[in-house]
């Protein structure tokens, strides 16, 4: 079909998908760090501030610098915790209380002045770990990544700076997981409608529902999420409105435009050319290896490792740098 120029017609539907798809793609350098946030720890803590926090602690206590020589100790403080996590200092004391109580963590000052550092019981976390995923608890070798990679399982990515748009940690990781959906989406060029339901959603984040609920009223207070009922029967779908989470990134960051003449549009493709020339931080990737084999194979894997010095060398396993799960 053409105009009455003489051009041809537009879809409508793919006219409204360019136009989304180009504000993603300016958003998602403006993100900046992530936290490997593993759904798991969920159900090991009972909460997913405390499993935040712990999937953070367990990124230092990897690659944390000197770990090695302080015995696994690392320092940092709350306002530190707080920029890197979005924790408040109240859920940040909760969640450390959660964590001593399960012998996950322990506390301790250090140096001149004296400071706290923290350190991890990798032991204890990889036994609880092992007695969850088979029913038994065995020590686990933290050096390994594939038996690291079983232990933890898939990450989900929870962008700090979400949280502080999204009024929490909660809706921070539920517009998160909601962003990366929506990018999938557009790459299989389909409808950006996002339609878990709140099992799902649960599955994927850990949110319970009433958390779900407090976050999407927080993130529709915002302007950044819809909803709508669709389908026969109904069924709660949302999106993003990327427009208006575009413009809170922005809003957040140093106003680079005023007074220098130049646009909104031009700060906002200025931002996101100098976030990618600087190339990602470590910490923008949970470096944890997707492993081929079950959870429920984590004991085989040890036991060998232990008693079988002469195993054979395992295929090369591919480093997938990826941001959160992968939806089936």
């Amino acid at each position: 079909m053409a105009d009455a120029s003489g051009r041809p017609e537009v879809d409508p539907r793919t006219r409204e998908d360019t136009a989304r798809a180009a504000p993603l793609s300016v958003i998602w350098p403006l993100l900046g760090r992530h936290i490997a946030f593993h759904r798991r720890l969920v159900d090991l803590t009972a909460s997913v501030k405390a499993a935040l926090l712990l999937s953070q602690s367990i990124y230092w206590t990897r690659h944390g610098r000197d770990i090695s020589q302080n015995e696994g100790w690392f320092h940092k403080t709350t306002e530190q915790w707080t920029l890197e996590t979005g924790l408040s200092p109240k859920e940040q004391a909760n969640a450390r209380e959660v964590l001593k109580a399960l012998a996950l963590s322990a506390e301790r000052r250090m140096g001149i002045p004296a400071r706290l550092h923290f350190r991890l019981s990798l032991e204890e976390l990889g036994a609880r770990l092992a007695d969850r995923i088979a029913g038994q608890r065995h020590q686990a070798d933290w050096s390994d990544m594939v038996v690291v990679a079983e232990l933890l399982g898939p990450s989900v990515a929870c962008h700090r700076a979400l949280a502080g748009i999204a009024g929490g940690v909660h809706g921070g990781l539920m517009l998160s997981r909601a962003l990366y959906l929506t990018r999938l989406q557009q790459r299989r060029q389909l409808d950006a409608w996002i339609c878990n339901s709140a099992a799902h959603w649960s599955e994927e984040i850990g949110l319970t529902r009433r958390e779900q609920e407090t976050a999407r009223r927080e993130l529709a207070r915002t302007g950044v999420w819809e909803e709508a009922l669709q389908g026969i029967p109904p069924s709660l779908v949302a999106r993003i409105r990327l427009e208006c989470l575009l413009a809170l990134l922005t809003d957040r960051r140093p106003a680079a435009g005023e007074g220098s003449g130049q646009s909104g549009e031009q700060v906002r493709v200025e931002a996101a050319d100098k976030v990618s020339q600087k190339g990602e931080s470590s910490l923008w990737h949970s470096h944890i290896l997707d492993s081929p084999k079950p959870p429920s194979l984590i004991l085989n894997t040890v036991q060998v490792k232990q008693y079988n010095h002469r195993t054979p060398a395992r295929p090369p396993m591919r480093l997938r740098r990826r941001s959160m799960v992968v939806v089936s």
